[in-house]
């Protein structure tokens, strides 16, 4: 048996950088934080570290800097260094397909082996998501360990100071073991001076712990977060400082790698752990109200509960934000379709693998949920979702004219898709028969990319935050505040539904629909037209297909029956939608009807003219406020992909222009973000009892 004389301790961090991301935020990151963290670290060849470099960093800093590989391999060969696996694309892995899991695990294996000279024995867990049928997964892919915060294994009934080393956890029969991060160190690290740090270890090795302490954390902590590269490399020397005072306690201190004290030293015994995350985790999938409400419960019972708090106070976990951010749950069960299609493709050679490496980056997890940083918030990681997915389905799913029912949403009721070679259509049958997601398949683009403003707990929030100092205990990212500007909160307006296209409203004659009160909605509309149900009929014909969406809604005194005929033709980019409305009341009325669309241009933000109205260019900005009268075709240019998406009708009408944007938090305080142009036609109609009255709206993509 191995004599232990010394309290062992494993340090590690994880690198990542979103699919999407803007290369010159990667670049920074590169310079303030990768880079110089590995060239301090090389100065001490003793300290043993472990590193998780997710793929989408990775072949960014291939095509980049590929010097940098170098310096990884060369602390691999004289055994500094660790490489740890996970997901290639750095997806949370329960909530992808098993297939899907199996292969991004491969994939970053092999990569891993090629590139940074070690094949990987564990794997960072992203966000620390635990499910318990986690186990058989991991134990089919090969691995050994993975990581978890020390609160999962207080939930599962372990004393806090009795959690240390590593310990075995199984699902039917499948083992793995799980390295427990100490959140002590977490928050320590690198906001105590080092000193401090070795007082709680030295603590804990006098009092005969000779097990193992760990500390495995987001590697951009180190040079990205507020404050910290003047902390760790040019004023205080923070990280030269840490390594320094290691090695001075060497005589009782030793600093190893995950796989190293795996093989050495046997598991602390068997656990199981609940479905977990880090606490923050699980109170950002809270409402904004119930968030808040966590955080003073928590603040309340620290006193009493002390260290097990976590186990009786904690939040939602990770599934909970589908339910909260409907633009969220329609990206992953997308996502969960394109999987099951290239699946079941007969695809073979540089074609599947293509549509595998598309569907990888398309489940990275960034886009899909919001905490302390923008996820789901900044367009451009859901494009870059988006874009993944249509690459991969447009490879295996060429038809030229087609109609299909599905659940995507997994909300009980079949959406209706249509699709040719040009364009994919997504139409809610529950949602008043809007459009929730428009792609354009030539350029791989959802026009329909966009999200609805909503109240989180952080607007509620006043309070400066701390300075990021050495020794400055609060100085935690996930307890920086700041305060919105005053001029940002008159934006703080929220949405009831999410922001799609060819959804209709009804108003009163005389109500005031201009873009500011559109924008503010301060407007109160008739009926439900705008959410209701509608009863679909599908004709196919083999140069078109009509969707034919139907329902009623109250109007006054009577009952108004709503006709949507969408015709999507072979070989077109237009989608043309014809009105039929009928009034069933007993006297003539006269009232408002518009149709919204929300279409996302983000690339139009640099344009001082993106907006053509009746041909005629438009001096209006896209987070212009902007009304027109008259209006028989409005066209909006987007830049990126390089095409105007143009809306047309057969009445001239008033068209409304604003832009959708949201307040959301980041690691550097507050961001504001455009989400959608809202573009609202408006008529005036007056209907006599059972009297018919028609209108059509055309939307087409023109590429230039």
């Amino acid at each position: 048996m191995i004599k232990r004389d010394k309290i062992s301790l494993i340090l590690g961090i994880h690198c990542h950088q979103p699919v999407g991301n803007f290369g010159w935020v990667i670049e920074d990151a590169y310079q303030k934080c990768y880079r110089p963290f590995l060239d301090v670290l090389y100065k001490y060849p003793t300290i043993k570290f472990a590193a998780h470099y997710s793929g989408p960093l990775l072949e960014w800093i291939e095509s980049n800097h590929p010097e940098f590989f170098e310096l990884v391999r060369d602390m691999v060969n004289r055994g500094q260094l660790e490489i740890m696996g996970g997901g290639f694309y750095e997806p949370i892995l329960m909530i992808i397909p098993e297939k899907d899991r199996q292969d991004q695990i491969k994939r970053m294996n092999d990569y891993a082996e090629k590139h940074l000279g070690m094949r990987p024995k564990g794997v960072w867990l992203t966000e620390r998501i635990w499910e318990p049928t986690l186990p058989k997964t991991l134990s089919l892919a090969g691995v050994k360990y993975t990581v978890a915060d020390d609160s999962h294994f207080v939930q599962a009934g372990i004393d806090r100071s009795n959690v240390r080393g590593y310990y075995t956890t199984e699902d039917e029969g499948h083992t793995v073991s799980v390295i427990p991060i100490d959140q002590h160190m977490r928050y320590a690290v690198p906001f105590q001076v080092p000193p401090k740090i070795m007082r709680y270890l030295r603590e804990r090795f006098d009092r005969g712990d000779r097990s193992c302490c760990s500390l495995l954390d987001d590697g951009e902590k180190f040079g990205v977060w507020p404050g910290t590269y003047e902390l760790l490399y040019t004023k205080e020397f923070w990280l030269d400082n840490f390594f320094k005072t290691l090695v001075e306690n060497s005589s009782w201190l030793e600093v190893t790698t995950p796989i190293d004290y795996l093989n050495r030293f046997p598991s602390e015994g068997l656990v199981y752990m609940p479905t977990a995350s880090y606490f923050e985790m699980g109170q950002w999938t809270l409402n904004a109200r119930d968030n808040m409400t966590l955080e003073n419960l928590k603040d309340d019972l620290n006193g009493s509960l002390q260290d097990k708090t976590e186990v009786f106070v904690r939040g939602g976990y990770f599934r909970n934000f589908f339910s909260r951010y409907p633009e969220s749950n329609w990206m992953h069960k997308r996502m969960i379709q394109v999987s099951d299609k290239v699946h079941a493709a007969n695809l073979s050679g540089e074609d599947f693998d293509a549509a595998r490496a598309a569907l990888g980056a398309s489940q990275c997890n960034c886009g899909y949920w919001h905490g302390v940083f923008g996820g789901l918030y900044l367009p451009h990681l859901r494009e870059a979702l988006y874009k993944n997915m249509i690459k991969a389905e447009k490879l295996v799913d060429r038809r030229e004219l087609a109609c299909d029912c599905y659940d995507i949403d997994k909300n009980g009721v079949d959406e209706i898709i249509l699709r040719n070679s040009k364009l994919a259509a997504y139409f809610s049958t529950t949602d008043g028969g809007s459009l929730v997601e428009l792609d354009y398949l030539p350029t791989e683009s959802n026009l329909g990319n966009t999200l609805a403003r909503r109240e989180e707990a952080y607007h509620h929030i006043k309070e400066e935050p701390a300075a990021a100092t050495a020794d400055a205990d609060s100085a935690n990212i996930h307890d920086l505040k700041r305060e919105i500007k005053a001029e940002d909160r008159k934006i703080l307006v929220y949405d009831s539904y999410p922001r799609n296209a060819f959804r209709e409203h009804f108003f009163s004659a005389d109500a005031d629909t201009s873009a500011e009160m559109l924008l503010l909605n301060s407007e109160q509309e008739y009926g439900d037209a705008a959410t209701a149900p509608r009863m679909p009929q599908i004709s196919e014909k083999s140069d078109a297909i009509e969707l034919l969406l139907h329902g009623n809604t109250s109007v006054q005194n009577g009952t108004l029956a709503i006709e949507k005929k969408i015709r999507l033709e072979k070989g077109s980019s237009a989608l043309l939608a014809a009105y039929t409305l009928k009034w069933n009341g007993q006297h003539p009325t006269s009232l408002k009807f518009a149709v919204e669309f929300n279409l996302l241009a983000a690339s139009a933000l640099g344009i001082d003219t993106p907006f053509r109205v009746n041909g005629e260019t438009k001096d209006w900005r896209l987070l212009g406020i902007h009304d027109a009268e008259n209006v028989k075709e409005a066209a909006l240019f987007d830049p990126h992909p390089n095409f105007d998406i143009i809306i047309s009708c057969d009445r001239p009408a008033a068209l409304a222009s604003f832009p959708v944007e949201t307040i959301s938090q980041s690691e550097a305080g507050f961001d504001r973000n455009y989400q959608a142009s809202s573009l609202w036609f408006t008529w005036r109609i007056d209907m006599n009892p059972h009297e018919d009255v028609r209108l059509n709206v055309e939307l087409k993509i023109i590429e230039r």
